[in-house]
């Protein structure tokens, strides 16, 4: 119990380091915060997660795809790597560039989560 509380904290505590500390009036952090954080947190991981796999994969087809058009009737998509040309089905096409605008669509929601969470302070002049 006293390693699920520790594990917990620092978790609490690596929000707090990556993201503002977000307050409410009475100095305690407020539940709405908590959980923006965490959005926060879980889309950066999820933005990494995609955007990295979409360049393993594209090696992967890369080395493994065929080095040219079969005539089986299925549709074939080229995929070029710095002049090296392989085709890949259309299955393989639609996962590559899924993976890919998943990473940089949660990557917007992450920077759009954390340039609309936080409290701005107004300059009088």
């Amino acid at each position: 119990m006293l390693e699920r509380a520790l594990s917990f904290r620092l978790l609490e505590l690596l929000v707090c380091l990556i993201f503002e500390d977000v307050r409410g009036e009475n100095g305690c952090r407020t539940e709405k915060a908590i959980h923006m954080n965490m959005l926060k947190l879980v889309s950066a991981i999820l933005a990494l997660c995609f955007w990295f796999s979409s360049f393993f994969v594209w090696r992967y087809f890369s080395a493994h795809g065929a080095h040219s058009a079969s005539a089986g009737g299925a549709k074939m998509y080229p995929l070029d790597t710095h002049g090296s040309i392989v085709y890949i089905t259309a299955g393989q096409h639609y996962l590559l560039y899924g993976l890919i605008v998943a990473g940089a669509a949660l990557f917007l929601v992450t920077a759009l989560l954390g340039y609309f969470g936080r409290k701005r302070s107004v300059v009088v002049g």
